[in-house]
């Protein structure tokens, strides 16, 4: 693409924390070759994306007014060169025709779906055993109930390893494959506690579960479990980016490996926190690199964050050659990576969040999210408008 040409953009996501800051990314970007053009507020497109629709939604028409309205915000849109929206506002017709770059991957469940995620890191595994995913994933099981009552034919079929446990010698961590911001997750060591998970009536529209091996003995700080979120940029088909200020957030209270009721131990989730009334910034969010004592120095510190690159490039690659993740070469997106050491400062990869919730940085630390915005926007550009490689240079914050 000509570099002097002026491109518009669209950054219209309903967050306005993250709204504002990729705004200011694109503003600010003067000494691009590219000029940009940031549109708006234009109006929601009535649709759905295609990766969202179910099954029965996928055969039945599309309402003849939802057709026309469709059409007048694509007529609307039809000069814009990259949108930066919620996924289910992109203007897929345009992005899929390959008219316009979008912030989402269109096919991206084999990344983000925990289920699905799991199944492509074990089709991976089965062909590469020497995988660092091995060692570097907890061993995830999938447990798909329509009805509480078949928990026995699965414990048998698909989970036997849970039917074997010995009550009190491990632990697992049970998770609706579908659930975000640490709800619905449980910790169990026992089949009996299962099953009262399972049955809770609260539960009942669950259908598809995640159970995981969970990481009894992971590294404390101040004797309060933690977990690294690490933002990554993928882009095109693919090359990915990760942005060196990893946040950590921590529990809400001490840790005690045998008070498995108690979500106030295990999770660390900051929705959880500011939903109990007890968040305190401070204590809930610090950076990777303020650790760097506790963490055991400069070179241990380091060491983790290669390990954590590492595991990165391999479970995208995993899942780019497995099913449900699609990098098309004109869509690019922000992930959000939970990682968590063990008491030995082993890493392992928990998942994988699309569209994640930047408040989590929490207000001491916006600038970051401005920074993360800003590296990313050069980035773009240089990948999609710039024939330079000079704003790729630039970039410090993102390896």
């Amino acid at each position: 693409m000509e570099g002097e040409k002026e491109r518009k953009v669209v950054v219209n996501m309903k967050c306005s924390y993250t709204r504002s800051a990729v705004i200011e990314a694109f503003r600010s970007l003067s000494l691009s070759p590219s000029r940009f053009s940031v549109v708006t507020d234009l109006p929601k497109p009535d649709r759905k994306p295609r990766e969202e629709d179910d099954e029965d939604a996928e055969e039945e028409e599309e309402d003849e007014e939802k057709k026309e309205e469709q059409e007048k915000v694509t007529l609307i849109e039809e000069d814009i060169d990259l949108q930066w929206d919620d996924y289910e506002d992109l203007d897929w017709t345009r992005v899929l025709s390959g008219k316009m770059i979008a912030s989402s991957y269109c096919h991206r469940k084999g990344l983000i779906r925990k289920a699905q995620l799991a199944v492509n890191v074990a089709r991976w595994l089965a062909k590469r055993p020497e995988s660092i995913l091995k060692e570097t994933i907890p061993q995830t099981l999938v447990l798909e109930l329509n009805y509480p009552d078949e928990l026995d034919e699965a414990l048998i079929n698909d989970i036997y390893e849970i039917s074997q446990m010995k009550e009190g010698e491990e632990a697992w961590i049970l998770k609706p494959s579908l659930c975000n911001q640490g709800s619905g997750i449980e910790v169990f060591d026992s089949v009996q506690r299962l099953r009262d998970i399972i049955d809770d009536p609260l539960n009942e529209d669950v259908k598809e579960w995640v159970i995981q091996k969970y990481i009894r003995q992971p590294f404390l700080v101040d004797g309060r479990k933690f977990h690294f979120r690490v933002y990554v940029l993928a882009i095109g088909s693919l090359r990915l980016f990760v942005f060196r200020d990893v946040l950590s957030l921590f529990s809400l209270s001490p840790y005690d490996p045998l008070s498995l009721t108690d979500p106030a131990v295990h999770l660390t989730n900051t929705c959880f926190q500011k939903a109990s009334g007890s968040f305190d910034e401070d204590k809930a969010v610090r950076l990777m690199r303020e650790m760097a004592e506790e963490l055991g120095g400069e070179d241990k510190m380091e060491k983790i964050f290669e390990d954590i690159k590492k595991i990165t490039a391999e479970t995208f690659t995993a899942c780019s050659q497995g099913v449900g993740f699609f990098p098309l070469p004109n869509c690019f997106e922000l992930f959000g990576l939970d990682f968590l050491l063990d008491e030995d400062q082993k890493v392992f990869l928990l998942e994988i969040n699309a569209e994640p919730d930047f408040l989590q940085t929490g207000s001491r630390l916006r600038s970051i999210v401005q920074s993360l915005a800003s590296d990313a926007v050069l980035l773009l550009n240089h990948h999609f408008f710039s024939s330079s490689s000079s704003s790729s240079s630039s970039s410090s914050s993102l390896s």
